[in-house]
């Protein structure tokens, strides 16, 4: 069974999908597709296409079981996307009906098969009623079919989510803290009746300082594992603890003490799953295998990289370079380390003076041996050297190689993010919308991809939605995006010209230029003192935005003049907004796009 969002359900009367794209009633709630909205008792809520794609399909489907695989295949298509883009947007469906999954109104899980859309649904205007009947009867049958594939009574299943243990005291244990973490889910997504929330959503959480309620509302999560983390005479102390999350009530707790790292993973496994056997009556039993490990003291640089990487910044990024390469003395066939060392390589010179060439070469060897090593990590080595030949300019290379890592690996959110960028370089800002909507299904508390999907929507004009994802990005802590030409593109189209000058401040601008360049894109008649105050400025910022602010002022010849062919920060996403067409019908716009390395990737 196939259905198409705005098409036609296989085996449904055209009425009936005619009548829900019109809109329809869930219970009390008026949903309108194509505005993308969901109006009920507690006024209107915006919903991300995807998520109201979701719903529409289970609306078709009103009554019956809709799959995961069906929902996936019918929503996300021909994107290659894993379930936790799923999970999130049936959450986000409750959010918006105010339902509870233990004990649904609206959106029924069935473990272990998918999902049923039980209120009553109701289609608005030019829908006939009598279609219900046919539709009942078409599909019995197609219902059966996967019904009955599923007669033996399912056990069910618990999400669980694992959040680091907050670190008490020295600040050096925030490494051990999420190794802690990322050991507890590894080890808890091998058990068949748990379903563990991803490390991104549930670091997100850690990091956006959430409550229990959002937690719920978040992962949809209905066990919860903390921790405190602290050293006391050498040894490791970790305060675990299990929340029912729907309750609000401590159901386990236990310290375990270590001295190294490995021992307090292993007894942090084992409590865990013992609190977890008594509260959900189950049998689960510590896993054992013959893996090899490196070495405690390979392992705790390792990790502390890992942290520093994350980060980011200069000082940041050298510290975890330096710390790899320690690993790798220790460990020579430790392929994570190999990977590690070649992405934070491969980032140096966007945040030093370090030339870009040389860290390239050095990382795409260490990013070969990783995978020597670990065919595993393939989609990530991809993903590296796609990013690489973005920063070259070998357009068509690039984009080859990060659709391979999506092939690889559909949850690789780097490749996801690398790749819309990638796209709308190439001024396909609607499928680089796509991609950035993926990322953010998959990574929906990342500041930086919310940052992100805010300039893809910005992009192809979508304004409402854009500021939906600016605001995400600051609550969850990202102050000032860093795409500044793209902000201001938002701006500009909101003329929000108080706020153009604030922000152009904030980023380290002088009022002494800002104030008039602002003047002359609000006002034509101004442009000419606007041109005087920024030739005679001298200004890091004012540098990159003087080729868009000229291409606004129709002032082409400057912009070609201050065109600067540096890769680490070119940005040429601008080159294909409508407020640039005139520029692009300029002779010498072809003799750039040769120079930018365009020709093939544009044919």
């Amino acid at each position: 069974m196939r259905v198409h969002y705005l098409g036609h359900a296989k085996g449904v009367p055209d009425k009936l999908s005619e009548g829900l794209r019109v809109g329809f009633r869930v219970g009390p709630y008026l949903v309108r597709p194509k505005e993308g909205r969901i109006e009920g008792p507690n006024g209107t809520q915006q919903v991300e296409p995807r998520v109201m794609e979701v719903l529409v399909v289970l609306a078709l489907h009103h009554g019956q079981i809709v799959t995961r695989d069906e929902l996936l295949n019918t929503v996300w298509n021909d994107a290659v996307v894993g379930d936790e883009v799923l999970s999130r947007a049936i959450s986000l469906l409750r959010q918006a009906f105010g339902d509870e999954r233990t004990q649904p109104q609206f959106i029924r899980t069935i473990p272990r098969q998918g999902y049923e859309l039980i209120a009553p649904v109701k289609a608005e205007q030019r829908f006939d009623p009598r279609w219900w009947a046919v539709l009942v009867v078409i599909f019995l049958l197609a219902a059966g079919i996967f019904v009955w594939q599923n007669t033996e009574e399912e056990s069910g299943y618990t999400v669980v989510a694992v959040l680091p243990p907050t670190v008490v005291g020295l600040s050096e244990l925030g490494p051990l803290s999420e190794g802690i973490a990322d050991h507890l889910i590894g080890e808890l997504s091998r058990v068949p009746q748990l379903e563990v929330v991803s490390r991104r959503a549930s670091f997100g959480v850690r990091d956006a300082n959430v409550d229990l309620s959002a937690i719920r509302t978040l992962l949809d999560a209905d066990i919860l594992i903390e921790g405190r983390l602290k050293r006391d005479a050498g040894e490791y102390l970790v305060d675990l603890s299990l929340t029912d999350v729907l309750a609000g009530t401590l159901v386990w707790s236990e310290q375990v003490v270590g001295n190294s790292l490995r021992d307090v993973e292993a007894q942090a496994l084992q409590g865990v799953l013992t609190g977890l056997n008594e509260h959900l009556k189950l049998n689960i039993k510590t896993r054992k295998d013959g893996e090899a490990q490196v070495s405690e003291e390979a392992y705790l640089k390792y990790l502390e990289a890992k942290y520093q990487w994350t980060l980011r910044g200069e000082r940041r990024i050298a510290r975890s370079i330096a710390l790899l390469r320690e690993v790798l003395e220790l460990e020579s066939g430790f392929a994570q380390g190999y990977l590690a060392l070649a992405q934070s390589l491969a980032l140096q010179p966007f945040y030093t003076d370090m030339a870009i060439d040389p860290r390239f070469e050095e990382a795409r060897a260490l990013a070969a041996r990783a995978e020597g090593l670990s065919p595993a990590l393939r989609a990530d080595v991809l993903a590296l050297e796609g990013f690489m030949l973005g920063k070259e300019r070998q357009w068509q290379q690039a984009g080859q190689a990060l659709q391979d890592a999506i092939e690889a690996d559909s949850a690789n959110v780097n490749a996801r993010y690398w790749y819309s960028i990638h796209l709308a370089q190439l001024g396909r800002y609607a499928d680089s919308l796509d991609q950035m909507k993926v990322a953010v299904d998959l990574d929906p508390l990342s500041a930086v991809f919310n940052d992100r999907l805010g300039l893809a929507y910005a992009y192809v004009g979508d304004l409402d939605m854009a500021q939906r994802h600016f605001s995400i990005a600051q609550e969850l802590g990202y102050l000032e995006s860093t795409q500044p030409l793209s902000v201001l593109l938002y701006l500009l189209r909101t003329q929000a010209w108080q706020d153009m000058q604030d922000y152009l401040v904030r980023i380290g601008g002088d009022r002494g230029w800002v104030e008039p360049l602002v003047d002359g894109l609000r006002d034509p008649n101004s442009r000419e003192a606007a041109i005087v105050a920024i030739e005679n400025a001298s200004s890091p910022l004012l540098e990159m935005l003087k080729v868009p602010v000229w291409v606004l002022y129709d002032e082409h010849d400057r912009a070609f003049e201050s065109f600067r062919m540096d890769r680490k920060t070119l940005l040429v996403e601008f080159l294909w907004i409508p407020e640039a067409a005139s520029w692009r019908e300029h002779p010498k716009f072809p003799q750039l796009l040769r120079a930018l390395g365009f020709d093939e990737a544009l044919n």
